[in-house]
């Protein structure tokens, strides 16, 4: 008999061309929510909403706000990792096409993912505002226009209230396109049980619970620093080891770090 995480992790493949990459069972949207986004911890009621926003026959634009503590990243994750046709753009990545190149490239794309929304480029806030009204991306070269209708988008993006940026003004007027979500901060319990529960194939609760009290120690009590450290510690190492082990990486992060 499986348990929940074996459950979860051996979902028969979804051998059709459709949205989903698995089957997921069971007989409530929340219970094939709760497949779709593990292993992420709590957060039931923002699993089904955003589940029905993917099983939707119509367009839906989605975004998630919150703090880096929050578990925004970890629900655009899934929803990349388990669905096809995605594309995941982050403009605070430099030396990568913009998104309206990126979509010329995948015409058949069903999903985008926006990470970092604050950090748009100046040729991402002109296609914008269209993509999410009607699902039309245009694009003027040199010797004609270019114009690509998108039936049924779903767009999900992310916005760190934590760091923002000069576009204030700009991203107000796009928050307005969007379905908005904000996401709290777990708080120091919710912490330690996401911790344990995202680490629980991996070490024993009394050593992720040590994990997860340096981290609030540090205040460094972000999603992605579990994920970090989730593969650097092993179950033989000591209390003493996971000290050291942390705070060497602390000492380490760049200043202002918010992106761990």
């Amino acid at each position: 008999m499986f348990s929940v995480g074996d459950k979860y992790d051996k979902l028969k493949k979804n051998n059709d061309k459709t949205l989903f990459k698995h089957n997921y069972e069971g007989e409530t949207i929340v219970e094939k929510a709760e497949q779709f986004f593990f292993p992420i911890y709590g957060l039931r009621d923002i699993k089904e909403k955003l589940y029905q926003v993917l099983t939707d026959s119509k367009q839906n634009n989605i975004l998630l706000s919150g703090p880096s503590s929050s578990s925004k990243d970890m629900f655009l994750t899934k929803i990349h990792d388990q669905c096809n046709d995605v594309i995941y753009y982050d403009p605070a990545l430099e030396k990568r096409p913009d998104l309206a190149d990126q979509i010329y490239k995948n015409k058949n794309v069903k999903v985008i993912i926006i990470d970092n929304i604050n950090k748009l480029r100046k040729s991402d806030w002109n296609i914008l505002p269209h993509l999410l009204k009607n699902g039309i991306i245009e694009k003027t070269t040199k010797t004609n226009k270019i114009e690509i209708k998108i039936d049924n988008i779903k767009i999900f993006a992310a916005l760190d209230d934590q760091n923002r940026s000069d576009n204030d003004e700009l991203l107000s007027k796009l928050r307005a396109l969007f379905v908005e979500f904000n996401i709290s901060e777990y708080t120091d319990e919710e912490f330690i049980e996401f911790v344990k529960f995202y680490c629980r194939d991996k070490l024993p609760d009394e050593k992720s619970e040590i994990m997860a009290r340096e981290l609030i120690k540090h205040n460094s009590k972000v999603i992605k620093e579990v994920i970090r450290f989730s593969k650097i510690l092993r179950e033989t190492d000591t209390k003493e080891d996971i000290v050291r082990i942390i705070e060497d990486r602390m000492k380490q992060r760049p200043p202002n770090d918010t992106d761990v």
